[in-house]
C-alpha cells in the first residue's frame, strides 16, 4: 500500500494534483463541490488525494513560496473576509504551521508563537498576521516574500514562509527569537560601548539587505530583539513596502512609529537606503539617551548622529556601511567622515594606521610595486646611460602593467583571515570557538571592499612616494622625468586610480611640449595617452582637445595613410561618437575604413581593418542604420574567428555587437542566443568576475527582459550588480548602467517603488561620473520619467522628461530614433494631463522621427501610431464636434497597415 502511495505521488502526479488544487481554489464557494465531483469521475486516484488535501485544511491556506500556487494568491486574497478581532485558537493550522499561543499585538496585527505541524522538521516560529488590503496585495506579498527569503545574515530574523489563509488573511512566518526586545534591554542602562555594539551590528544587517536592494523602512526598538545569547536580531523586513499596497494610505504612518520615521516617510515620499540610515541614527540617539530622555555630550557622536539624521537625504551617509565605518573610526580614535576633514586625509590616516592589513602575499605585492617604481628611479639616477634608461623604463612599464589590483585586494583579505586564524590557534580556544570567531570576523568585514582598500594602499603607500621621488630626483631632467611620470600615470590608470592619474599625466604632456615641442612624436604619443585617460573618466571634451591636435599634426607630418595617422583618426571618430556627434564620427570612420581597405588591396593587410569595421558598424547602429551595421559586423567576426580563434576578445566583442544589433532589430530570441554564447565563452576564458564577463551578463539580462522572462533577467542583473560592486566599489560608473537597466526591468514588472529607488541611484551616479548633459544621464532621466508617469505623478514626470528632451536635442542628430522616443513619452504625459494640443505636436514629430529611422512596422513606430489614435479618441470625447474622430480613424487605418506590413 505504501508503495502504491509513493507511486501515486510521483513528480508528475504531484504537479497534476497541484494544478487541480489550484483550480479548486479558484472556484466560487457554491461550485467547489461540483468541481470535486467532476474530478472524482474523471481522475479517481488523484481525486482521492485532492479530497484529503481539501479536508485537511481549515479554510484556504496558500503558501506563497510554493511556485505551483502562485496564480491563486491574488485571487484568493481579494475574496477573503477576515474577522478583525477574533484571535486564532491554539492548534489552528496555517498550511504546514500550527498556532501555539498569542504572543503579542502590533500596529499591523497579531503575533503568534507557532511550530511546524507536518512533521517535516521541528521548529518554533513567530507567525505575524497582516491586516492589509488592497488590489494586487497578494502578488506584492509573494514578490516581497521571495525577495526577503534571500536575506541571510546573523543579525536578521530570517523569513521562513509566507502565505494567505481564508480566515486569518495574509501572514509571515519568521524565526522565533527568545530573549528581550530593545525596550527591555535599554531599561538595564547598557554602557555606551554596548549601545555602539548594538547599532553597529544593526548597520551590518541593514547593509546586507541594501546590497540586495531591500530597504527595511521601519527600524525602531520594537523591531529589534536581543536573543538569549546577547545577539541582536532585526525583525520585520519588508513590512513597510507591503504598506504601499494598503487601501488606506494613512495606515502607513499609523502603523509606523513617527519617532523613528524619516521626514520623507512622513511626507509620503519613496524610501531608499538613506531612509534606513536616518532611522539608525534616531535609534542610536534613543539608545545613548537611555530611551526617550537624556542628552548626548560627545561632540563626535553628535556629529555622527547629525549627519545620519539630516533632513535632506543627500546630506546623510550614503549607506549603512558608511555609517558603520564612521562608528568604527570613532571607536578607534580616527578622523570621522562626519567631522571637517578631507577625504584624502581620512584615507591616508586609515591606511597608515592599519599596517596589519598588509601581510603575507600582500607584502610581496607591495614590495614588487615599490621596487618597480622607486628602485627603478634610483637605478636610472645612478646609470645615466640612455640605452640603459630605455631598458629600465620599458621594464618598469611592462611589469607594472601586470598588476591586478583585485588580486592584491583578495590577498589582503586572505592574509587578514590567515593571521587571525593563527592567532586564535595559538590560544586555548576549541575548534568550534575558533570557527565562531572567524565567522564573526566574516560578518564584520561584510561591507569592506578590499579592492578599494588595495587601491588606497597603492595610491598613498606607493604611487605618492614614487611621484615625490620622481619630482625630487629628476627636477633638472625634464624628458626623463616626463617618461617616468607617463609610466606612473599609465599604471595608475590601468589599476583603476583614474582621477589620481590626471596630475602626473598632464605634467608629463606639459614637460614634453615645453622641451621637445608640440609636434614631436613622443609628445603626440603622450597626448594620445592623455586622451585615453580622459575617456576613462568620461571626460570626452577633454579627450577631444587632445585627439584633434594629434590627428592634425600626424596628417601634416606623416600623411593620411600612415598607420599612426589612421590610429589617431580612428580614436577621434570613436570620441566623436561618444560625444553624440554621429555625423562627424561616421564621416571620419568611413574615411579611415576606406583608406584601410585601399591599402589592403595594395598588399598591406592588417587585422585593424576589421576592428575599424566593427567601430564603424557601432556608429551605424547608433544612427539606426541596422542593415549596413549588420554587414560590417558579420564580415569582421568571420575574419576574427578564422584568424584569431572563437574565444579571442575581438571575436567576442564583435559577437556582442551583433547581439545588440539583433536586439535593436527586435529579433530577441536570436539576440539572447548570441549573448548567452558570448557569456559562456568569456566565463571560460576570463572567469566570472572579469569586466568583459560582467558586460556579457548584463547583455544577457537585457535579452531576457526583452523576451519578458523577467525573473531570469532579475537574477542576472542582481548577480552582475553584486560582482561589479565587489570588483569596482559602490560608486563606479558601471554600477550606474546596471542600476538603470534594473530600474527599467522593475517598471516592466510593475514594481514601481523599486524602479524609482534604483533609477534615482543610477541618476545620482550618472551625474557624478558623466555629468548632467551626457547621453547616458539623459537616458536615465527618461527612464525615471516613465516610472513617475506609471506611478501617476504626472507633474514630476513632465518636469523630468522636459529636462531629458532638452538635453537629448543637444547631443543627438535631429533624425535620431532616440529623440523620437523621448518626444513620444513627452507627448504621452501631456495626453494624460489633458493638454491635447501640446501632446499632438510632440507625438506627431515623434512618429515622424521613429518611422524615418526605424520603419513604420518597428514596435516603436507602432507605439507612436497607437498613441496618436488614442490621443484623438480622448480629444474627441472632450470636444465631440471638432472632427477628431475622423482623424483617429485615419491613424487606426495606418496602424492596421503597419501591422499588415509587419506580418509580411
Amino acid at each position: 500500500m505504501q508503495g502504491n502511495q509513493r507511486q501515486s505521488l510521483s513528480p508528475t502526479r504531484r504537479r497534476a494534483l497541484d494544478r487541480l488544487l489550484t483550480e479548486y481554489l479558484k472556484q466560487p464557494d457554491d461550485e467547489r463541490n461540483a468541481f470535486l465531483g467532476h474530478c472524482r469521475r474523471r481522475w479517481p486516484r488523484l481525486a482521492g488525494w485532492l479530497d484529503k488535501l481539501v479536508a485537511a485544511n481549515q479554510g484556504v491556506t496558500l503558501t506563497l513560496l510554493d511556485a505551483p500556487l502562485q496564480g491563486v494568491a491574488n485571487h484568493a486574497l481579494d475574496h477573503m473576509e477576515i474577522a478583525e478581532d477574533e484571535a486564532l485558537s491554539p492548534g489552528y493550522r496555517l498550511g504546514p504551521w500550527r498556532i501555539l499561543e498569542l504572543a503579542g499585538h502590533g500596529g499591523l496585527g497579531k503575533v503568534y508563537r507557532g511550530e511546524r505541524a507536518d512533521g517535516a522538521f521541528e521548529k518554533q516560529v513567530a507567525i505575524k498576521l497582516l491586516r492589509l488590503r488592497g488590489a494586487g496585495l497578494g502578488n506584492q506579498l509573494q514578490r516581497e516574500s521571495r525577495l526577503l527569503a534571500r536575506l541571510d545574515h546573523p543579525a536578521i530574523a530570517r523569513l521562513v514562509d509566507a502565505g494567505l489563509d481564508e480566515q486569518a488573511g495574509p501572514f509571515l512566518v519568521m524565526d522565533w527569537i527568545e530573549g528581550q526586545d530593545l525596550n527591555e534591554w535599554v531599561a538595564d542602562m547598557p554602557s555606551r560601548k554596548r549601545c555602539l555594539d548594538m547599532v553597529m551590528a544593526l548597520c551590518q544587517a541593514v547593509d546586507h539587505a541594501h546590497r540586495r536592494l531591500i530597504v527595511h523602512g521601519d527600524i525602531k526598538p520594537g523591531n529589534v530583539r536581543i536573543d538569549s545569547e546577547g545577539r541582536v536580531k532585526l525583525m520585520d523586513f519588508g513590512i513597510a513596502r507591503l504598506l504601499e499596497t494598503t487601501e488606506n494610505p494613512s495606515d502607513t504612518i499609523t502603523a509606523l512609529t513617527p519617532t523613528f520615521a524619516p521626514p520623507e516617510q512622513h511626507r509620503g515620499e519613496p524610501l531608499d537606503a538613506r531612509s534606513d540610515v536616518w532611522a539608525l541614527g534616531a535609534l542610536l540617539t534613543w539608545l545613548l539617551r537611555g530611551g526617550p530622555a537624556g542628552t548626548i555630550g560627545d561632540v563626535e557622536l553628535r556629529a555622527i548622529i547629525d549627519k545620519a539624521c539630516n533632513d535632506e537625504p543627500g546630506k546623510r551617509y550614503a549607506s549603512a556601511s558608511d555609517l558603520l565605518a564612521d562608528l568604527q573610526r570613532y571607536r578607534e580614535h580616527r578622523p570621522l567622515l562626519a567631522m571637517p576633514a578631507t577625504a584624502a586625509y581620512r584615507l591616508r590616516k586609515f591606511i597608515r594606521r592599519n599596517p596589519m592589513l598588509v601581510g603575507g602575499s600582500t607584502a610581496t605585492a607591495t614590495a614588487l610595486v615599490a621596487g618597480l617604481v622607486t628602485t627603478a628611479v634610483w637605478y636610472v639616477e645612478a646609470t645615466q646611460k640612455a640605452e640603459e634608461l630605455a631598458r629600465v623604463v620599458e621594464f618598469q612599464e611592462r611589469h607594472l602593467a601586470t598588476i591586478e589590483v583585485q588580486d592584491v585586494g583578495k590577498a589582503m583579505r586572505r592574509d587578514l583571515f590567515e593571521q587571525r586564524r593563527e592567532a586564535l590557534a595559538a590560544s586555548d580556544l576549541s575548534d568550534d570557538e575558533i570557527e565562531s570567531a572567524l565567522e564573526e570576523l566574516e560578518a564584520a568585514l561584510a561591507g569592506v571592499n578590499f579592492t578599494n582598500t588595495a587601491l588606497a594602499m597603492l595610491d598613498t603607500g606607493i604611487f605618492e612616494r614614487a611621484r615625490e621621488a620622481i619630482d625630487r630626483r629628476f627636477a633638472d631632467q625634464p624628458v626623463l622625468r616626463a617618461s617616468l611620470l607617463q609610466t606612473l600615470a599609465t599604471t595608475m590608470r590601468r589599476v583603476g586610480l583614474i582621477n589620481q592619474a590626471v596630475e602626473p599625466q598632464e605634467d608629463a604632456v606639459a614637460l614634453l611640449k615645453e622641451t621637445l615641442g608640440e609636434d614631436h612624436p613622443e609628445t603626440l604619443k603622450y597626448m594620445q595617452q592623455a586622451a585615453v585617460l580622459a575617456q576613462a573618466r568620461s571626460d570626452h571634451e577633454t579627450a577631444q582637445s587632445y585627439l584633434g591636435p594629434v590627428l592634425e599634426a600626424r596628417r601634416r607630418l606623416l600623411g593620411n595613410e600612415d598607420s599612426g595617422t589612421l590610429h589617431s583618426a580612428h580614436a577621434l571618430a570613436r570620441n566623436l561618437q561618444r560625444l553624440g556627434r554621429y555625423e562627424e564620427a561616421e564621416a571620419l570612420a568611413r574615411e579611415v575604413l576606406e583608406t584601410r581597405i585601399r591599402l589592403e588591396r595594395a598588399g598591406v593587410r592588417h587585422l585593424e581593418t576589421q576592428t575599424i569595421m566593427v567601430e564603424y558598424g557601432r556608429i551605424l547602429l547608433d544612427l539606426g542604420r541596422f542593415a549596413e551595421a549588420r554587414q560590417y559586423f558579420y564580415d569582421a567576426v568571420e575574419v576574427f574567428e578564422s584568424e584569431l580563434g572563437p574565444d579571442h576578445q575581438n571575436t567576442l566583442a564583435t559577437m556582442n555587437s551583433i547581439g545588440n544589433l539583433l536586439g535593436r532589430m527586435e529579433r530577441f530570441e536570436e539576440a539572447a542566443r548570441i549573448h548567452a554564447e558570448v557569456l559562456k565563452r568569456r566565463q571560460r576564458r576570463w572567469g566570472d568576475d572579469h569586466p568583459g564577463t560582467l558586460v556579457a551578463l548584463n547583455n544577457l539580462a537585457g535579452s531576457m527582459r526583452d523576451l519578458e522572462n523577467y525573473e531570469q533577467a532579475e537574477t542576472y542583473y542582481l548577480e552582475a550588480l553584486e560582482r561589479t560592486r565587489l570588483m569596482f566599489g559602490e560608486d563606479h560608473r558601471n554600477m550606474a548602467q546596471l542600476f538603470n537597466n534594473l530600474g527599467r526591468l522593475y517598471r516592466k514588472m510593475d514594481r514601481l517603488a523599486d524602479s524609482e529607488h534604483i533609477l534615482r541611484r543610477s541618476l545620482e551616479l550618472r551625474r557624478q561620473s558623466d555629468g548632467s548633459g551626457h547621453r547616458d544621464t539623459l537616458n536615465t532621466k527618461h527612464n525615471l520619467a516613465q516610472t513617475l508617469f506609471e506611478k501617476g505623478r504626472l507633474a514630476e514626470a513632465r518636469e523630468m522628461q522636459a529636462q531629458a528632451v532638452a538635453g537629448i536635442e543637444q547631443v543627438l542628430p535631429s533624425d535620431h530614433w532616440l529623440r523620437g522616443a523621448f518626444l513620444g513619452h513627452y507627448g504621452r504625459i501631456y495626453k494624460a494631463m489633458g493638454q491635447y494640443e501640446r501632446a499632438e505636436s510632440r507625438l506627431l514629430k515623434a512618429r515622424e522621427i521613429v518611422v524615418d529611422s526605424l520603419g513604420r512596422s518597428h514596435s516603436r513606430a507602432l507605439e507612436a501610431t497607437r498613441l496618436l489614435a488614442e490621443l484623438y479618441r480622448q480629444w474627441a470625447a472632450s470636444e465631440p464636434d471638432a472632427g477628431h474622430d475622423e482623424i483617429r480613424a485615419t491613424w487606426l487605418a495606418k496602424l492596421e497597415d503597419a501591422h499588415t506590413e509587419e506580418d509580411r
